[in-house]
């Protein structure tokens, strides 16, 4: 409660613990929808920084695009295009490795 009328804090780079349920969405929203490749189309400045290979992250950090995990938000069998569910590394050893791919991109 002490925090709720702190003021802001200055930018720069902070250690932070966030719950699997934030975590989830913070990525879904910060990297989730650049990952897909319908976004890359028409956008020259995206397609400059969204270079599979091109060092993204820490070497440690990975985002893995997994909706075979049932039971979790997004999770499905198949989807909406009849394609059988798999993961994807999307960030993988903190580089880039993957897109979100629909049949028609």
């Amino acid at each position: 409660m002490d925090l709720l009328d702190a003021g802001p804090i200055t930018g720069g780079n902070y250690d932070v613990i966030l719950d699997s349920d934030v975590r989830g969405l913070f990525i879904h929203e910060a990297f989730g929808h650049l990952s897909e490749a319908d976004n890359l189309i028409g956008n020259e400045t995206l397609a400059k920084i969204m270079i599979l290979g091109s060092e993204f992250a820490m070497e440690k950090f990975n985002v893995i695009d997994d909706p075979t995990k049932t039971g979790h938000p997004g999770s499905y069998v198949y989807d909406h295009e009849g394609t059988k569910a798999k993961p994807m590394y999307l960030i993988e050893n903190g580089k880039l490795s993957g897109r979100l791919y629909s049949l028609q991109y």
